[in-house]
């Protein structure tokens, strides 16, 4: 069973919609539990684009919140497969990580993408790389690729 068979649409879990609202995120639809149909997500007021050191602080901030919350594109899921990179050496190298280069413009005016590196645990201390686009949400990233440090980017 390949992982895009595995995971489910929005129709296959239209039985949650009285208690989850759709939520258009960077491209893809989430469900999100709804406690209040009147409130709004707001982006908090933080000018982008950051600087590297400042990119850093900001989302380890973000990842070592105990109300984190993390999405992944299905591109990052696939690449964690077939690199056999677990999803807790990715939250390990968000937590600790670094950023070392400027962020790039998002596909979503006002968005950019940050990449991370870290080392991870459970991978004999391999470093990671991570495109991460922190969220409109307060805590919460969507994690657009992840791929071996040491293996060399192949943009398309």
């Amino acid at each position: 069973m390949t992982l895009r068979q595995r995971v489910p649409t929005l129709s296959q879990l239209s039985h949650f919609n009285r208690s989850y609202i759709d939520c258009r995120y960077h491209g893809d639809t989430s469900l999100l539990p709804m406690s209040d149909p009147k409130q709004q997500f707001e982006r908090p007021q933080v000018p982008e684009p950051w600087p590297p050191a400042e990119a850093t602080d900001r989302l380890r901030k973000i990842a070592n919140d105990e109300s984190f919350t993390v999405s992944f594109k299905f591109h990052a899921l696939e690449q964690m497969e077939a690199r056999d990179i677990t999803t807790p050496d990715v939250l390990h190298a968000m937590k600790t990580g670094f950023v070392y280069d400027p962020p790039v413009p998002a596909k979503q005016p006002g968005l950019y993408l940050y990449t991370i590196k870290g080392a991870t645990p459970n991978s004999n201390r391999r470093d990671v790389r991570i495109v991460v686009i922190p969220s409109m949400h307060k805590a919460a990233a969507k994690i657009v690729t992840v791929m071996w440090a040491d293996e060399p980017v192949v943009q398309g």
